[in-house]
């Protein structure tokens, strides 16, 4: 994944946020939060870096189709 790509969450990672899901765990759902459309990938990895590994959650919650790449 290219550091510069601005991530945004994608309606499922929304809806996994507001019902809470049991997949979504405290360091997840702190990642997930942080995507906003405006940071980067780097930036996101900084911030996650004390959380667990940022790479690792955007990871994740990529995989789980939970945060998609900015068009």
């Amino acid at each position: 994944m290219d550091k510069n790509t601005l991530l945004v969450k994608t309606e499922k990672g929304r809806d996994a946020m507001a019902r809470r899901v049991p997949e979504l765990g405290p360091r997840l759902r702190s990642m997930l939060i942080m995507v906003d459309g405006r940071r980067s990938v780097a930036e996101l990895d900084k911030r996650g870096a004390g959380r667990g590994g940022g790479a690792a959650l955007l990871e994740q919650l990529l995989g789980r189709g939970w945060v998609a790449p900015l068009d």
